[in-house]
């Protein structure tokens, strides 16, 4: 497991240790440095991202080694959207989380 699959997974445990006690999502709103449910729920999608794009990665790497070059080609891109979309995904916890820097892009 990855250093971020790690991560993902330590923040994850945190999350449903609490919410399992709870049925009210306002009393989880502390774990991640939010008072509103918008922005509670714009972290919880922006970690189901990192989730799915982590394991789309990690399949990446457990792929075949004898693919077409059209196969390649689409693994090669769906690494780099995957990459992407977790770089969005830490841009949206950075500012919901108020973590964010004065030079950090506004998406």
């Amino acid at each position: 497991m990855s250093k971020v699959d790690n991560l993902i997974e330590s923040i994850r445990e945190i999350i449903s240790d609490v919410a399992i006690e709870t049925d009210n999502d306002e009393d989880l709103y502390f774990i991640v440095s939010v008072n509103n449910s918008g922005d509670y729920n714009s972290i919880i999608d922006s970690f189901y991202l990192l989730e799915d794009t982590q394991l789309a990665k990690n399949t990446f790497v457990s792929r075949q080694t004898s693919q077409s070059f059209g196969e390649l080609y689409l693994y090669f891109y769906g690494v780099l959207n995957a990459v992407y979309m977790q770089q969005q995904a830490m841009f949206v916890l950075l500012r919901k989380m108020g973590l964010e820097s004065e030079g950090s892009p506004r998406i």
